[in-house]
């Protein structure tokens, strides 16, 4: 069994520890696979998607991926704006130019 080979890893912690600590890389493992959709990563796990929310919370994986979106969302707001500015340059530069 899976949680057996997890458990003899850790040794020296207790109980409850053992078991957040499989829970939260079950958690994950799932959050990861379905790309961070709260409602596939709840019926994947077999609980309300309150319940994973709670638990994303505990784990600070929400946190984390929110994150990464934001991370994301900044480059590529960079990216667009710096395309944006080139192309406004362009423009100004075509119709400021003498024929």
């Amino acid at each position: 069994m899976e949680w057996r080979r997890h458990f003899h890893q850790y040794p020296e912690l207790s109980l409850k520890e053992a078991v957040d600590d499989y829970e939260k890389s079950l958690i994950e493992r799932e959050w990861r696979s379905s790309t961070g959709k709260i409602a596939e990563t709840a019926r994947r796990l077999g609980i309300s998607k309150q319940l994973l929310k709670y638990k994303l919370d505990k784990y600070r994986l929400a946190s984390e991926a929110k994150e990464a979106a934001l991370l994301r969302f900044l480059f590529l707001f960079a990216i667009f704006r710096s395309t944006k500015r080139f192309r406004f340059s362009s423009m100004h530069f075509l119709l400021s130019s003498d024929p």
